[in-house]
């Protein structure tokens, strides 16, 4: 009997050992298989971002030359007492009097190098001028960020303050829509108009334009944060009141929170998923505002670069320009899904 069983006990053994291999196998499996699900997801944003730019440089460029007008006109004016065989060497200095598809493939490949170009208006690198106009833009569209937000949160504090769980004021939410509707409609250069005709040529609270001082950038950036806030609070107000109808509201109000400050404490964290896919709507909504903002209230910036770049048929500077929002837009977009599939496991389900 005990040479019988020990075939058996041998072949068990071994049978477990080849089990226990087979288990090895498949967890290292299971490890190489996220590594390589999060290598596909990575390279694919690269990809998508590097596309997006390609696309958005390209598509510059063509319409820009289609344009009507001559950038060595432009530049010199109309009062320029110069030859026309100056003018067309200037021309030919730019590389102005190539074949466009010449002219398309020489940009991008200054592109792929990292050179920028030089300005045909400004005669400096394209870099260095985005380099020096970067800092304005970007206190401006901080500062307005800031100030949609604090509306924002303040519109919703006082649309809730003294009212009961479940009662809504007709008033207060016709007013607080109305304002919403008024804030996403009204172009912000507009409102930028109607604020430095009152505030700064009228009363004098506030200067009538440059980056000196703090003071100079409140009203620019009220009106830059005025179409931002209604979006924002349509937005937070809808998620707001679904947060109010859960089982956490529901306890939170037995304990005699009140509903402005249920909104303050939490309801807010209940609405920073749905306003963080409005990240891209929001920057564009910045940069795209303060082409005209920082033109109307005389401020240094991209904005303003941008639109003197278009006027003077500036083409390094349009496509640098180009570039820069593209691939600040197309990163943040694919910074967003990142974060979306890291926290939710349904898109992780749908993304393998």
């Amino acid at each position: 009997m005990t040479q019988l069983r020990a075939p058996h006990k041998q072949s068990q053994n071994g049978f477990s050992a080849g089990r226990f291999a087979s288990k090895m196998g498949n967890t290292q499996m299971r490890k190489k298989i996220p590594a390589l699900r999060v290598l596909r997801t990575l390279l694919s944003s690269l990809g998508q971002i590097i596309f997006t730019v390609f696309i958005a440089v390209t598509a510059s460029f063509f319409a820009l030359a289609l344009v009507p007008g001559d950038p060595v006109s432009v530049r010199l004016g109309p009062l320029a007492r110069i030859s026309e065989a100056q003018k067309e060497a200037l021309r030919e200095q730019l590389g102005l009097t190539d074949p466009l598809p010449q002219q398309y493939l020489r940009h991008l490949g200054s592109f792929l190098t990292g050179d920028l170009g030089y300005s045909y208006h400004q005669k400096l690198p394209v870099a260095e001028i985005i380099g020096r106009q970067l800092m304005p833009t970007v206190q401006l569209a901080v500062v307005a960020m800031l100030f949609a937000l604090v509306l924002v949160l303040l519109g919703q504090v006082i649309s809730r303050a003294g009212t009961q769980w479940g009662v809504v004021s007709y008033w207060r939410e016709r007013v607080l829509m109305t304002l919403h509707t008024l804030g996403v409609s009204a172009p912000s250069y507009w409102v930028g108009y109607l604020l430095l005709m009152l505030f700064a040529f009228k009363l004098g609270w506030f200067p009538t334009g440059g980056a000196k001082n703090f003071s100079a950038v409140i009203l620019p950036a009220t009106a830059l944060a005025l179409p931002i806030a209604g979006l924002l609070g349509q937005v937070v107000d809808a998620e707001l009141q679904a947060s109010e109808r859960t089982a956490f509201a529901l306890s939170s109000r037995a304990r005699g929170m009140s509903r402005a400050g249920y909104a303050v404490r939490h309801g807010v964290k209940h609405a920073v998923p749905a306003v963080s896919t409005l990240v891209t709507n929001i920057v564009g909504s910045l940069f795209g505002g303060a082409v005209l903002t920082e033109t109307v209230f005389a401020r240094p910036g991209i904005g303003r670069v941008a639109l003197d770049a278009v006027v003077q048929r500036d083409m390094p500077t349009v496509l640098g320009l180009v570039a820069l929002a593209a691939l600040l837009f197309a990163t943040l977009g694919q910074l967003l899904k990142l974060l979306l599939l890291a926290t939710d496991p349904r898109l992780r389900a749908n993304n393998a």
